[in-house]
């Protein structure tokens, strides 16, 4: 059986790679990576940024899954540098800190949500910190081609769900955006893992609509305020995120 060097990939992963050593090492990782290997046109994010997600939240902190449907497939017209950096909606190699609009439409329905103007934030590690996988059900694209690898990586998330999140993460909610990312939930064992739908934010960016997002990060945080105590629910708002890093310090 072909499989693929695992020492390649574990550092990317950061302590995600214990779980995932084994679909690494599957040959249909192989086959897959083989396929990206003989591809002629650039592939988004970069080879080094495809698993920030992992790498950015420990899989000790896990307190929430988001998942989008694919990358951002462009990159910026003056650096040539690729839009997409590895975590869903993230975008923090924008040169002139300008958002993306599905990052904007983010930002404008978690405010409404929470009736507070929340900094809209380019880069979203500091989310990915607290313990939020911010993933995309196809973790690459071909640039410029919105949807080009969709679908290739559902074996991956098979395994991931049925072999990682089922009998390690229970109770751990997990937002699918987008109808592509719904395809994930017949993977998930909701009995286990509450399962939240929305819209993807780029449908009411498109239309120029708020993005609708159905109390659902509220929600989100109650389930892990149960769970994990009140100190643990996410916080939205990166200054206040950053004042609690530096309080926490004294």
């Amino acid at each position: 059986m072909n499989k693929l060097d695992f020492s390649k990939f574990s550092e990317k992963l950061g302590d995600w790679n214990v779980y995932l050593k084994p679909i690494f090492e599957d040959e249909k990782m192989y086959n897959l990576y083989q396929e990206f290997k003989q591809c002629k046109e650039i592939i988004t994010p970069t080879s080094n940024d495809i698993f920030n997600a992992f790498k950015y939240c420990p899989q000790k902190d896990l307190k929430l899954i988001i998942i989008g449907q694919d990358p951002y497939p462009s990159r910026y017209f003056n650096t040539k540098t690729l839009q997409a950096d590895g975590l869903a909606f993230s975008c923090s190699n924008s040169p002139n800190d300008k958002i993306q609009p599905s990052l904007t439409s983010f930002w404008d329905g978690l405010s409404h949500e929470f009736q507070r103007e929340l900094p809209y934030e380019k880069d979203l590690k500091f989310i990915a910190e607290q313990g939020v996988l911010l993933l995309n059900r196809a973790l690459n694209c071909k640039l410029g081609k919105i949807g080009s690898f969709m679908g290739k990586w559902d074996f991956f998330w098979k395994f991931f769900f049925e072999e990682v999140i089922t009998p390690y993460y229970k109770g751990v909610p997990i937002v699918l955006l987008g109808k592509d990312a719904e395809e994930l939930k017949k993977y998930v064992f909701e009995l286990n893992n509450p399962v939240f739908i929305l819209s993807h934010p780029s449908f009411a960016a498109r239309n120029k609509a708020l993005w609708e997002t159905k109390n659902t990060f509220t929600k989100c945080n109650k389930l892990i305020e149960d769970q994990f105590g009140e100190s643990e629910k996410i916080e939205w708002n990166s200054e206040k995120y950053k004042n609690k890093l530096e309080n926490s310090q004294f």
